[in-house]
């Protein structure tokens, strides 16, 4: 009704406007109007049964007008007709050709009216869908402008299906592929990985092309119904056990089954793929010799100590380097303490020891090996019976062997020196001559303690001559049999040219200018250094010479030459020819020239200098040209001779030069023309490399590059492609220039040759430089921090950053987030604490930067530092079943477990009882009084027990009863500084003396003795000797004499023989201060600090008192003596002493022979002296008492005079009865 209201009125405006302008126009306009009054109402539109309004189908492409259709086709305008869809469930319009899964349509159906047709005011629609079939459908239409508009509400599209099951986006994934890698430290079990691994996964629906609704957090199954891994690759699987590093991939399953409101297929099953990559643990350093027992060679068997900063020791030993190696774990080859190498008297062995460090929790180390050659020396005279020699024979023409080598490779036991083999026969420069024979000569030296007597020696297995002189040395010497080979001979050089002579010349004058000797080529390329002579056959000239004809001759000569025996040769090899030339009577001989052309066989391959003759008084004319037709010389048309005339030849050409040459003379015939053929090869010259102005390396600026050869008139051809062949090299032409970007780098490959633009020469090798040109842009250097990060911490540690930056502030963050984004960055003030959680491996990421305070300089680049803290072992819980034995100490004490079990019990419930060793405890303070409680971690369990830390207890003397004074006859000073002092103990022995006088020897010491007074003291150094007569010591038992024997000037022995009751044998004076082993673990366990180690030597039957300097003199200081004793392994106490304070000696007494430790203590280990007296009295017991009574803190182990392992009122007891004389009970 709107469209005619609306023509209505433009006729009418239009029908006064004509009637006004143009009255038969109005005409026209009427009839368009009543037509236009005249057109059909649309009440109803009804579309077509068979097109169907079709159901949308998920990913296919919804339907446009093309798929409707009306009945009446002149009621609308099809081509006009308009399609919308729009999503039911948002009122959106789609604007994407596709239909999404599982979503709700309704579409919009636009139409305009045909022409003569317009809309009534309501207009039915009738139409026919998939869904319904025939049944029709209606709906009234609505209007949107001049569209009459059908809505119709379709079906829902299908659920898709699900098609891959991938990993959602995250710092491994980015969420589209089923494979992810994730990196764990080692020392992992099978649940540490499920628990690393990730644990849900998205399945994709649909298809590539249109993706349905993902499904998120779908779990992920990572092990079979056994709770076993499946592993993409069945080689590659997962060993706890494993502590070098290794990977492996595990599959996965994700399940549709319970997503049936997402996909259509819920039986649907999808692999996923995790690579496990475990690190490797850290590597055991490789034990090492310990110091005094380093590689090498020694002159007595020995016990090699090795020590290694972790793990135990593993090793082998053999004679062979290629020997068997240490296996870790292996019991038989676990090394305790030391290891004993040892050879029989008079053999020489090299050992080579194997060495690893093991350790369940590291990766083993490296084997080392090192090498040890013991020689013992005999110590009586003994025999070398037989050498057994090898030296190479002599080849003619090759080095003669000047090394004698010893069959088998050893030299026989006893050999010191083996002398240059010195060669009998013609020696050229150190080679052999050709058919020569030959002798050897060599010398071998014995060592000390070994003699040739009656020796046999072989020289490549036969028997050969052998002397020996008065200094023992053994001469052998060997005639090689036969002789060395002959030289084969290549050629004989044949005389320079042809030999010319006066016409009427008799054959011996002939033979008189023939050459008397020649050169001898052998083998090809080399001539014999000397010539050899030539014997002429004048009799049989080829063809036979006639003296008297007077017309020119030419004929040849043959000769044999006589060739060095030397020289192998076959019949008639030895045969050489000369030309003759006579010339005709009248005239002059021809010239000659030399050396020989070509034509006579010699290569020249340099510039020749070809010099003329001719008969005395002829001029030589000559002609060159460089074919055969050169012009025949003439006294007009020729040069005439005067010098050496020059030949040159070109590089990487062939030159032939032709020389004809005449000899004139007045009154006499020219001589005939002789030719001569010079052919000159000169190898191709290369051009010189060419060389660039800048080596290959770092630089910071831009380079001008410049090349240059050397030769001549070379090219030089460039790139600076890597890839690009040599026809692609550019010529070079100027300067060019490598350049950069600020705060970039630039790799430069040049290369670059020279070559010749002629042809004539070789071109050079290219030549290859590479630069790397960083242009820096200033900015603040990245922060670093104190710790190693990448690597695994078993406890919490805290992280100190830095910047070399001056002024520069740092910042960090600690989730994984970039610092340098707004807001994330901390402000680093402090060292970042990364704690250590039980049972479990943290990972931390510290990402941080430094900005620099001067404006001008960019901040650093960003750096990420990840660290791994903890360890997680699989144990559930620890507990300690059996405490150490040992639970008190002395202030200062190590701390000692042995002992000590403790029981660990499995996450699978399993359990296992191991011993308790020193690393498990970090919290023991030797240095803090009283009762403490030790935490024993192991494998992030803990457990504890307690112990007790007392003071020592104090002593109440001072200084030791003085010894008997000296014999002022001794030493009037009595200043043991003056006396010289022999330090080494392993010097050779000389008389020992009485200081300060000229008494030497035992013989004028007794004398000494039975001058000194009463009761003195007599001081006899000693001077290495280490047994005292024992009439040395009886002389002096009447007089009551004390003896000092003065060992040197740390230790001395003092017999006091008044207190002898009977005479004694000889005593053992000798101390040795070098290379006394005891176990450290022995001293370190001793008490107190270590003085020194000594050696004594047999029993110490008399009492004889050991002075010791201790080098302190500190109040309250106490020598203790142990003896080591070997069949316990134990240190036995000896004896105790308080230290002298004003002299810092100490007086012990040894019992037994052995070796000895001296420790500097602030208490005596005497058992049973509490007091600290030196001595064990009541005064003991009543110390002992007193302590028990108040319970005190103060009880050491030392009291245990009894031996049981407690110290209790019992101790007092026997305490009390050995004062009374009785016995312990």
């Amino acid at each position: 009704m709107k469209i005619r209201k609306k023509i209505a009125a433009v006729v009418t405006a239009a029908a006064l406007m004509f009637s006004l302008t143009d009255p038969s126009a109005l005409g026209g306009m009427l009839n368009a109007a009543s037509t236009a009054f005249a057109a059909t109402d649309i009440t109803q539109i009804v579309l077509r049964p068979d097109k169907q309004l079709k159901s949308p189908v998920a990913a296919t492409n919804l339907w446009l007008s093309g798929a409707v259709g009306v009945t009446d086709e002149f009621q609308v305008d099809l081509s006009q007709t308009v399609v919308e869809w729009y999503n039911a469930d948002t009122n959106q319009k789609v604007t994407s050709g596709e239909a999404d899964y599982d979503t709700t349509y309704y579409v919009k159906i636009k139409f305009i009216p045909g022409k003569g047709y317009v809309a009534a005011s309501s207009v039915t629609f009738k139409y026919y869908t998939e869904a319904t079939g025939s049944s029709v459908q209606t709906a009234v239409a609505t209007f949107e402008g001049d569209y009459i508009v059908l809505t119709v509400k379709l079906p829902k599209t299908g659920l898709p299906e699900a098609e891959q099951a991938v990993f959602p986006a995250s710092a491994i994934s980015d969420g589209t592929s089923n494979r992810v890698a994730i990196d764990l430290p080692v020392y992992q079990n099978k649940n540490s990985v499920i628990a690393a691994l990730p644990k849900f996964a998205t399945i994709l629906t649909g298809t590539a092309a249109h993706r349905g609704k993902s499904i998120e957090n779908v779990p992920i199954t990572w092990v079979n119904s056994a709770g076993n891994f499946t592993y993409e690759d069945p080689k590659k699987t997962f060993n706890e056990n494993d502590i070098n590093g290794h990977d492996f991939t595990v599959v996965g399953t994700v399940k549709a089954e319970n997503y049936g409101s997402y996909v259509t297929n819920t039986n649907a099953v999808f692999n996923v793929y995790c690579k496990v990559t475990i690190g490797a643990a850290d590597q055991l350093e490789a034990p090492e010799p310990r110091d005094d027992t380093p590689a090498g060679s020694y002159d007595h068997n020995l016990m090699v100590y090795f020590t290694a900063p972790e793990g135990d020791i593993y090793y082998t030993v053999s004679e062979s380097r290629t020997g068997p190696d240490p296996i870790g774990g292996n019991a038989s080859q676990k090394y305790l303490n030391g290891v004993p190498l040892s050879v029989d008297e008079g053999d020489t062995r090299t050992f080579y020891i194997k060495v690893l460090a093991y350790s369940a929790k590291k990766r083993t180390s490296t084997i080392a090996v090192y090498e040890y050659t013991i020689t013992v020396e005999p110590t009586s005279l003994t025999n070398i019976p037989e050498v057994y020699l090898e030296v190479t024979p002599p080849v003619g023409g090759g080095m003669l062997d000047t090394i004698a080598k010893y069959k088998g490779g050893t030299p026989p036991k006893g050999v010191a020196i083996t002398s240059a083999v010195a060669w009998l026969g013609n020696v050229v420069n150190g080679r052999a001559d050709y058919n020569a024979a030959y002798s050897v000569s060599i010398q071998i030296t014995p060592k000390s303690m070994y003699a040739f007597n009656k020796t046999t020696a072989y020289v490549n297995d036969i028997l050969a001559k052998c002397t020996t002189n008065e200094s023992g040395t053994l001469t052998v010497t060997y005639t090689f049999p036969g002789r060395t080979d002959k030289l084969p001979l290549y050629r004989i050089i044949p005389p320079a040219d042809t030999v010319v002579v006066e016409n009427g010349t008799d054959i011996q004058d002939i033979g008189d200018q023939l050459p008397k000797m020649v050169e001898v080529e052998a083998p090809k390329g080399a001539v014999l250094a000397n010539q050899y002579p030539v014997k002429w056959d004048l009799n049989t000239s080829d063809p036979l010479y006639d003296p008297k004809l007077a017309k020119s001759q030419e004929f040849t000569i043959t000769g044999k030459v006589t060739l060095p025996d030397f020289i192998t040769y076959n019949e008639g090899e030895n045969e050489v020819k000369v030309n003759v030339f006579v010339g005709t009577a009248g005239s002059l001989a021809w010239p000659t020239a030399s050396p020989s052309d070509s034509t006579q066989g010699h290569m020249f391959y340099d510039a020749v200098e070809v010099k003329l003759s001719a008969s005395e008084g002829a001029t030589i004319y000559y002609t060159i040209g460089e074919n055969k037709q050169a012009d025949v010389p003439t006294v007009t048309g020729g040069k005439a001779y005067n010098a050496p005339i020059i030949l040159m030849g070109e590089p990487g050409e062939i030159t032939t030069y032709y020389i004809k040459a005449i000899a004139v003379a007045p009154g006499k015939n020219d001589s005939p023309v002789n030719s001569f053929v010079y052919t000159i090869t000169l190898p191709k010259r290369s051009v010189d490399a060419p060389t660039a102005n800048y080596k290959s390396g770092e630089y910071q600026q831009a380079l001008d590059i410049a090349l240059n050869s050397t030769t001549v008139g070379a090219e030089i051809r460039y790139t600076l492609d890597p890839t690009a062949k040599l026809a692609e090299f550019k010529k070079y032409d100027g300067v060019f220039r490598l350049s950069g970007e600020a705060n970039t780098t630039k790799i430069y490959n040049l290369r670059f040759y020279a070559l010749d633009p002629t042809g004539k020469m070789i071109q050079s090798a290219i030549i290859t430089r590479n630069y790397t040109i960083t242009i820096p842009k200033n900015k603040a250097l990245a922060p670093y921090p104190d710790k190693t990060a990448g690597i695994t911490y078993d406890k919490a540690i805290s992280v100190t950053l830095k910047t070399d930056t001056s002024g520069a502030t740092i910042y960090y963050t600690l989730d994984g987030s970039d610092p340098k984004e707004a807001g994330r960055g901390i402000l680093y003030k402090s060292p970042i604490t990364l704690a250590k959680k039980v049972n479990t491996v943290t990972t931390y990421t510290i990402k941080t930067y430094a900005k620099s305070s001067d404006l001008n300089m960019d901040d650093s680049v960003t750096v990420t530092y990840t660290y791994y803290i903890g360890e997680y072992y699989g144990v559930k819980s620890i507990e300690i079943t059996k405490v150490p034995t040992k639970t008190s100490y002395y202030l200062g004490e190590r701390l000692n477990v042995s002992g000590g079990k403790i029981k660990v019990t499995y996450d699978d419930g399993k359990t296992e009882t191991i011993d308790m060793d020193e690393d498990m405890i970090d919290d023991f303070d030797n240095w803090a009084i009283g009762q403490q409680t030790l935490v024993v971690y192991y494998k992030g369990c803990t457990d504890s027990y307690n112990v007790v830390v007392r003071r020592r207890p104090t002593a109440s003397s001072d200084d030791p009863v003085d010894p008997p004074k000296d014999d002022p006859k001794d030493d009037p000073k009595d200043d043991p500084k003056d006396d010289p002092i022999n330090d080494d103990p392993d010097q050779p022995a000389s008389d020992p003396v009485v200081p300060n006088t000229t008494i030497k020897g035992w013989t004028a010491i007794k004398k000494r003795i039975a001058s000194a007074g009463k009761s003195s003291r007599v001081k006899i150094k000693l001077n290495g000797t280490t047994s005292v007569p024992a009439d040395i010591i009886n002389s002096a038992i009447k007089r009551k004499l004390t003896l000092e024997f003065i060992v040197n000037d740390s230790i001395s022995w003092v017999i006091d023989t008044g207190s002898l009751k009977k005479t004694v044998a000889s005593f053992s004076a000798g101390v040795k201060i070098k290379d006394v082993y005891i176990p450290s673990v022995l001293v370190d366990n001793a008490g107190g600090s270590e003085v020194m180690r000594i050696h004594t030597y047999g029993a110490n039957k008399i009492g004889a008192v050991l002075y010791v300097n201790t080098g302190s003199k500190t109040k309250n200081r106490f020598a203790n003596l142990f003896w080591y004793n070997e069949d316990t392994s134990q240190l036995d106490f000896e004896s105790t002493s308080k230290v002298s304070t004003s002299t810092g000696i100490a007086t012990l007494v040894p019992t037994s022979g052995g070796e000895h430790v001296i420790m500097l203590d602030t208490q005596t280990r005497l058992p049973g002296d509490a007091n600290n007296s030196t001595k064990v009295d009541a005064k003991d017991a009543s110390v002992i008492l007193q302590a028990l009574a108040r319970r005190s803190d103060e009880l050491d182990e030392t009291w245990d005079f009894n031996n049981d392992g407690l110290v209790n009122a019992l101790d007092c007891a026997d305490i009390l009865r050995s004062v009374v004389g009785l016995k312990k009970k």
